[in-house]
């Protein structure tokens, strides 16, 4: 288990478990298809900032912890992952994961019009 990744030692502290920098409240009352506003979002990054930066603290070793967490669940048990998958695909129309994918090709467009340096060195 990842422990605390302290930016006074420069070292990870694999000694100790983590825990979650914040309960996810956004997500506990909401349907499987309607996730948190952009407000709640922007709310909860910025308390997961104050939070690391009262505690000293950096953000990969949770974000590694959290991916650790995700792959094993997936992998332990993928006939849930598969079913879930499914479920979220039957909950959208055609017409809708159109847009959603429409929507994401529009966006890496702007991105890389405004990182062209960053688009030539990643080519």
């Amino acid at each position: 288990v990842l422990g605390n990744c302290r930016t006074e030692s420069r070292s990870l502290d694999v000694t100790t478990p983590m825990q979650p920098l914040m309960e996810d409240e956004g997500r506990k009352e909401e349907g499987p298809t309607q996730g948190p506003t952009k407000a709640q979002v922007e709310d909860m990054i910025t308390r997961t900032r104050e939070s690391l930066k009262t505690k000293r603290e950096m953000a990969l070793g949770h974000v590694i912890y959290a991916a650790l967490d995700h792959a094993s669940a997936a992998i332990s048990h993928p006939d849930e992952t598969l079913k879930k998958g499914y479920e979220m695909y039957k909950a959208k129309s055609d017409n809708e994961w159109l847009s959603e994918a429409r929507l994401v090709v529009q966006n890496v467009w702007v991105w890389a019009q405004n990182n062209k340096i960053k688009v030539s060195l990643m080519v």
